[in-house]
This record gives structure tokens, sequence and C-alpha cells, in this order.
């Protein structure tokens, strides 16, 4: 392949960092099956359409199993579910992309610690911090990497606490609820016999 091999991936890298700030590409795996998807990392609204868009394709799929699966259908139906598929995670996709970009593009701009973090999270793509934000600009190395770096460390300590407080929360929801099925069960089969 050469040069022009690897410039192209490169290339490819760069004009999404341009248009996806403060995102990553990422593949996941359902069984034999693999997806891609966009890690919005900075953005929760854009990480949440991003995830509707991957349900879309499942829930879609799903509903075409069960609407088209018993019947005479022509493939001209299968097509066309196929494309409100397509249509609906697509329009899932470009709307978690302009939250992205608007929300964090706007953050940048007004907060210059978060620019100097951003910068460090996302070296390839500090040009976009210096672009929107002139105090960033004027000096990129004001803040060094070690004291970010630190920050970085307090705050992904403090979410670690939080996430486990989630975690215990969700975890005792899913018993209750298990408890309750298990309870209706039990009324049921005594209602029943």
């Amino acid at each position: 392949m050469g040069r022009n091999g690897r410039e192209q991936p490169e290339q490819k890298r760069s004009r999404f960092g341009n248009t996806h700030p403060g995102a990553v590409r990422h593949s996941g795996r359902a069984g034999t099956v693999d997806y891609p998807y966009i890690a919005y990392n900075e953005c929760g609204a854009a990480m949440l359409l991003e995830l509707c868009s991957v349900f879309s394709v499942i829930a879609g799929l799903g509903l075409i199993y069960v609407l088209l699966g018993g019947g005479k259908y022509m493939l001209s139906d299968y097509l066309l579910a196929a494309g409100g598929i397509l249509l609906v995670n697509r329009a899932f996709a470009a709307a978690a992309k302009y939250v992205n970009n608007a929300q964090v593009r706007k953050r940048i701009a007004a907060d210059t610690d978060y620019a100097y973090e951003f910068a460090y999270k996302y070296p390839e793509q500090a040009h976009i911090c210096a672009e929107l934000n002139p105090c960033y600009a004027a000096n990129p190395d004001a803040v060094p990497a070690e004291a970010i770096r630190e920050k970085l460390e307090r705050e992904a300590n403090g979410s670690e606490k939080t996430r486990k407080i989630i975690c215990a929360a969700g975890l005792g929801f899913l018993f209750l609820v298990l408890v309750a099925a298990i309870l209706f069960f039990a009324w049921i089969i005594r209602e029943t016999t």
C-alpha cells in the first residue's frame, strides 16, 4: 500500500475528530455480530442519542420479525421496513453528532479550564480549543499537563463513588422487582389452584 495507504486512515481519524469533538469510534459485540458505535465521552445527551440509534436497530429488527414473520409478504415489504430502520438509526446518529458538536464547542468557548482539559485528553483535537477559546489560543501551555492529570484523577475518584452508589441502588431495585415477581406468581398459583 505504501505511504498513501497509511495516510488515508489518519485522514479519516482527523476528519472524524473535527466533526465529532471528544468522541471515539468503538465496536461492540452482540453474540457473533459486531456493531459499530460512537462513544461520546464529553456529552451525556449525545451518548443517550447514540444508544437510541443502536437500540432502534435492535427494536426494528424485532418488529420486522414479529410483524412480517408469519404472513405472505413480498421482498419489497422487508426492504421498506429495513429502510425505515436505517432512516430512524441515521436520524438518531445525526442528532447525536449535532448535539455533541454544539455542547462541546460551546463549553470549550465558554470555559478555559475545560479547554485545557479537553486539549490534554484529546491532543489530536487541540486545534479546536485554539480556534474557539482565545485564552487557550494565547497560551496553550499555561496549565502543566501534570496539574491537569491530577485534577482528572481526583474527578475520576469522585465519579467512581457515584457509580458504585448508582450500581448498588440499581441492584437493589432489581432485587425488589425479583421479589415482587416471585410473590406475584405465588399469588397467581394460589388463586388459580
